[in-house]
């Protein structure tokens, strides 16, 4: 059992700690010293067991650290900043994409996204639209589908 990186319960902090000194040891000793200043061995000493299981299940979601990459090598780097900029990203093709004479041109494709099952986009249509006022329909669509 190697926990999940994003989203979901991770589980009980002991079972995480056992699941990574099991699956990368070396990795979260590289990440135990790089942070906390010890490897396991060291920390076990002067940290209960329910503390160090606590620092441990931390690891995974420390950008850069050596946990992450091993649970996540594909997106290991990609962190709040590089979300926000791919969504800036994807909302300016769409302006532009608006903004443009020629409404039969297709869609701008979404930046890519790692950690991802689904790459879809709720704001990006896949029908195309012949007038403005049916993109428009179609994003006001999208705001009444919303539960109040």
């Amino acid at each position: 059992m190697v926990p999940r990186l994003a989203g979901g319960d991770q589980g009980p902090k002991l079972l995480t700690l056992v699941a990574l000194r099991s699956a990368c040891p070396e990795e979260l000793d590289a990440d135990l010293h790089r942070f906390h200043g010890g490897t396991y061995r060291q920390l076990r000493v002067e940290l209960t067991a329910r503390e160090l299981a606590a620092v441990a299940a931390s690891l995974p979601a420390i950008q850069g650290s050596a946990v992450r990459r091993f649970l996540a090598p594909e997106g290991h780097d990609w962190g709040h900043a590089e979300e926000l900029l791919a969504g800036v990203f994807d909302r300016l093709g769409e302006l532009i994409w608006q903004n443009v004479g020629d409404q039969n041109r297709p869609h701008p494709e979404p930046y890519p996204k790692p950690n991802r099952d689904d790459d879809s986009d709720s704001l990006t249509p896949t029908e195309s639209f012949d007038t403005p006022e049916a993109w428009d329909a179609w994003r006001a669509s999208l705001y009444d589908q919303q539960p109040e």
